[in-house]
């Protein structure tokens, strides 16, 4: 993998901060899931990754260039559905708004 745009939300300002990794790197963990906002699907993913010497970042994954990767997708009853949460400043699952499959 290289050119990952990540990064991370900031709890103070209520918003995520981007970060640009160029180098080639190898994902060592990335997960996440799939939902709908506002009627649009939204993949939702974290993601680990090395670099040549072994130093490990990660956050949100925004995008990348994949060279190669493994997927495995575990169904769920319902379809995940998001609203926004005033609190955390986020478009959190509701629950209460997921449709059964």
């Amino acid at each position: 993998m290289k050119n990952v745009t990540y990064g991370f939300y900031d709890q103070k300002l209520k918003g995520y901060k981007e970060i640009l990794y160029e180098n080639p790197c190898e994902i060592t963990s990335c997960i996440g899931n799939v939902s709908i906002l506002e009627g649009i699907i939204l993949i939702h993913a974290h993601i680990n990754f090395a670099d040549e010497k072994g130093n490990v970042r990660g956050g949100h994954l925004y995008k990348g260039k994949i060279f190669a990767a493994e997927v495995v997708i575990f169904p769920y009853e319902k379809i995940l559905k998001r609203k926004f949460d005033r609190m955390a400043g986020l478009k959190l699952w509701n629950p209460k708004i997921g449709v059964r499959l």
